[in-house]
């Protein structure tokens, strides 16, 4: 013989008035989760701002460091990188170094562009069926893809410091930015 399921009984006004009652109570109890919601993001802010203040010297040293860091690098790169034979050296403590991120492409005024390259009769080498600038292509053929008046391809190098810690790393978006706030430039 099968086995009935049951389901749980779920208590239920019985008439309109205690139905009514009961929409009363949903909404104080809401009123009630607000406020202690309230309360909770009020408090979580407050830890946010302390915590904010509370680093924000070691985060003004971590950038001075950083900083300091990266002079000494670039002025001793010959030497860490033994020729640009490597891209990072590595120190007691760490490593430092350099990445070069890929190649973007970056258009501005893009139906001029596309004009342009129309012109110079590219089309079937940078330009896809449904007029749009194949940014692939131009990477894989930068010199011709440059001499387009409006496309530019760059290219930006990283600076990097690595401590020997799990999960801990410093680096820069540019170190051509790098150099110019640090007066390398």
């Amino acid at each position: 013989m099968a086995k009935r399921v049951t389901k749980p009984v779920v208590e239920a006004p019985d008439n309109i008035e205690t139905a009514d009652a009961w929409i009363r109570e949903l909404a104080l109890k809401q009123r009630e989760v607000a406020l202690i919601e309230s309360a909770l993001n009020e408090v979580v802010d407050g830890l946010k701002a302390n915590a904010v203040e509370e680093s924000k010297p070691h985060r003004e040293r971590i950038e001075e460091l950083f900083d300091g860091l990266f002079v000494f690098a670039e002025r001793n790169r010959e030497k860490l990188t033994e020729g640009d034979k490597r891209r990072s050296a590595k120190l007691p403590s760490g490593q430092l170094g350099w990445r070069t991120n890929p190649p973007t492409v970056s258009i501005s005024k893009v139906a001029d562009v596309i004009d342009r390259i129309t012109s110079l009769d590219l089309g079937d080498e940078f330009l896809r069926t449904k007029q749009e600038i194949d940014k692939e292509a131009m990477l894989r053929n930068p010199e011709k893809a440059n001499s387009i008046s409006g496309v530019s391809i760059s290219q930006s190098e990283q600076f990097f410091i690595k401590p020997d810690e799990e999960g801990v790393e410093e680096s820069s978006s540019d170190t051509k930015k790098l150099r110019k706030k640090t007066g390398l430039q």
